[in-house]
């Protein structure tokens, strides 16, 4: 460790009080040991990143499933008949598998992954649109782009220029559509 913290190998045998021959077989051998483990800790990261992918899976299918619910008992609540759930999103459509490039694509934090102004990072923050998951929620039940357009200081400008962020990523295309809104309840 000291010869790796810069130490000269004739300090370290003299201060040891040992042979330069031994100061590099120890050295050698330590080389060894954090090479060997190395391997270990990036396949150990490769394997993490793996699994935080499929935990933000897992979270945006328990919103959707959340969704799902409140969907149901407000249906219920209005018309007290359980034969006309059917006409609703069905548990199959709620379970839906989502692939990886859409997990990732949704878990996209707007504030920090894309090009935006301040001005309109700091209106989606005012909203609680953080995800690209979150801003495609609330476009969804607002009926479109332009109930972002109706918030404070978010013109037709800022709508423009957020749209054209997210169609340089594949989210959007320019008259506001997705085709992610089939995985957002």
């Amino acid at each position: 460790m000291e010869i790796l913290s810069g130490k000269d190998l004739y300090e370290v045998a003299e201060e040891h009080q040992i042979s330069l021959d031994k100061v590099c077989q120890l050295y050698e051998s330590a080389i060894r040991i954090i090479n060997r483990n190395q391997e270990f800790f990036r396949s150990y990261r490769t394997k993490l990143a793996g699994l935080e992918l499929e935990v933000r899976k897992l979270q945006i299918q328990n919103r959707n499933q959340k969704e799902h619910i409140k969907t149901l008992h407000t249906v219920f609540d209005k018309t007290r008949f359980l034969y006309k759930l059917d006409k609703y999103v069905t548990l199959e459509q709620a379970d839906e598998d989502i692939p990886w490039l859409t997990v990732k694509l949704l878990s996209l934090n707007l504030l920090t992954e894309l090009n935006l102004e301040t001005r309109i990072k700091n209106c989606l923050r005012t909203l609680g649109i953080i995800t690209v998951e979150d801003l495609l929620r609330y476009i969804k039940r607002g009926g479109g782009m332009r109930c972002l357009s109706g918030s404070r200081n978010f013109g037709a400008k800022s709508c423009k220029t957020l749209i054209l962020e997210l169609e340089k990523i594949g989210v959007m295309d320019s008259d506001g559509d997705s085709q992610l809104f089939k995985y957002i309840e």
